[in-house]
């Protein structure tokens, strides 16, 4: 399916694309959450398979306060998020 196609059909079914959510996505899976369509971390440039599951590891331990504690607790790159 093209996908100017796919964006039509999600249009008419009510479904967004979102953007990477520290919140809502996966590592390495996209997630479908009402309505929504979150991408996974590892879509990120940059940002590989085990980056993306360390960060989901961190938020469901400890939860990050902002995105500077994000990047201190995974250990990123500035250039990241």
């Amino acid at each position: 399916m093209p996908t100017y196609e796919l964006y039509l059909e999600m249009l008419e079914r009510n479904i967004k694309l979102e953007q990477v959510s520290l919140e809502h996505s996966d590592a390495l899976h996209f997630v479908v959450k009402n309505n929504k369509i979150y991408p996974p971390f590892n879509t990120i440039n940059g940002l590989g398979d085990e980056i993306a599951k360390l960060i989901v590891k961190k938020r469901n331990e400890e939860g990050f306060k902002s995105q500077a504690d994000l990047k201190t607790k995974c250990k990123l790159n500035k250039n990241i998020w």
